[in-house]
């Protein structure tokens, strides 16, 4: 897990390194028309990635309705600076929650992470940073996956659909939260060791979801004739949406299918929590021990590095809700996305692996047999 999750970080860096050669073109993309229907008393409302079409039941002609820009994938870069809202607007009125929830797990993951860069890990210190960032992030997390503010009209395909990736997101960060302090002794409660049959299971199949979930997009998007692949796509929104009326999905535009790549690498990366969550649902407190007892600084280690994805993952949700918002172009948040995973996540990481080597193993502890 160890090894994984330093990975994470570095194919995080990756994506965002390409994300800012690659977002200058997005305004470019082709958009797809009319995407999906609901009813109502007026008629049926079709949703494009630009406009509201409302399909006046009387007449049956077709009315354009107000814009709705969608910045996640058309961009922002003709939208003129002095239209943009603030960041501060952003944090604190649009969305405030970003700035009262979201803004303090990340200054407490900097303070977490500057700990490892200098090398802290006394436990009168640690220990309460640690706490408090998985209490912080498992608010976020709980608020993420139910989210509806800010959260596109526009049905997409699958993984990159608004409402899925909100719910991903969500679940994805509960689990390392977990993870994070199920590993780590000084906070993790005895009662929590007794569910890791049920929660182990769970977070492992979140993270092999992780990978398949953006393979099928992306093998659906290619085979549109496939309608067993086409209808695992329809399946996944309707039920994340709660809309079973949704009947097409659009072909991916360039962005987006950059996009679904993009998961399909941090889904393999993911899969790599995957040891460390199924010995824990198959072996349970028996496992994990054991593996302390050999090295000690092993939980120290295991919950600084899921932390470390975490904040990755948390900054970036945040910096594309404000490029969604119109805060700043999508090329522009994706360089400060790349300068956060590697303030909060790669230096820290490459640090804790350091300082703490002497007392950890990275495959060592997986040779057990109850």
């Amino acid at each position: 897990m160890v090894f994984g999750s330093l990975r994470t970080s570095l194919v995080l860096l990756f994506i965002f390194l390409i994300g800012c050669f690659e977002a200058d073109t997005s305004h470019s993309f082709v958009l797809v028309p009319p995407l999906a229907a609901t009813s109502n008393n007026l008629g049926i409302r079709r949703r494009n990635s630009n406009y509201l079409f409302r399909i006046d039941a009387t007449s049956k002609r077709t009315i354009e309705t107000e814009p709705t820009p969608d910045y996640l994938i058309t961009d922002s870069l003709a939208l003129d600076d002095k239209d943009r809202p603030t960041v501060m607007d952003f944090l604190f009125r649009e969305y405030p929650r970003e700035g009262f929830l979201r803004l303090p797990f990340l200054l407490c993951g900097a303070a977490l992470s500057v700990c490892n860069v200098l090398g802290v890990y006394d436990e009168g210190v640690y220990a309460p940073l640690v706490l408090s960032c998985i209490g912080l992030g498992l608010v976020n997390a709980v608020l993420d996956a139910n989210e509806t503010k800010g959260v596109s009209e526009n049905v997409r395909r699958g993984s990159i659909d608004a409402k899925v990736l909100q719910v991903y997101a969500g679940t994805y960060s509960a689990s390392v939260c977990w993870l994070a302090l199920r590993v780590y002794p000084p906070v993790c409660p005895t009662w929590l060791q007794v569910l890791d049959p049920i929660t182990g299971t769970a977070a492992s199949a979140l993270f092999v979801a992780s990978l398949v979930v953006p393979v099928l997009s992306l093998w659906s998007d290619v085979a549109p004739e496939n309608t067993v692949l086409q209808g695992t796509q329809l399946g996944l929104v309707r039920f994340v949406r709660g809309d079973p009326t949704i009947d097409e999905l659009p072909r991916f535009t360039p962005l987006e299918r950059y996009r679904a790549i993009g998961l399909l690498v941090i889904g393999f990366v993911a899969c790599l929590y995957l040891p460390v969550s199924s010995y824990l649902a198959l072996f349970g407190d028996k496992w994990w021990s054991m593996s302390l007892e050999n090295y000690p600084q092993q939980g120290l280690l295991e919950t600084s590095t899921a932390l470390f994805g975490l904040l990755a993952a948390q900054s970036n949700i945040s910096l594309t809700r404000a490029a969604g918002y119109g805060v700043k172009p999508v090329s522009e948040m994706a360089t400060l996305g790349t300068l956060a995973c590697l303030a909060l996540a790669v230096v820290p990481c490459v640090s804790a692996l350091y300082f703490l080597q002497s007392g950890t193993t990275f495959f060592d502890h997986y040779n057990y047999y109850p």
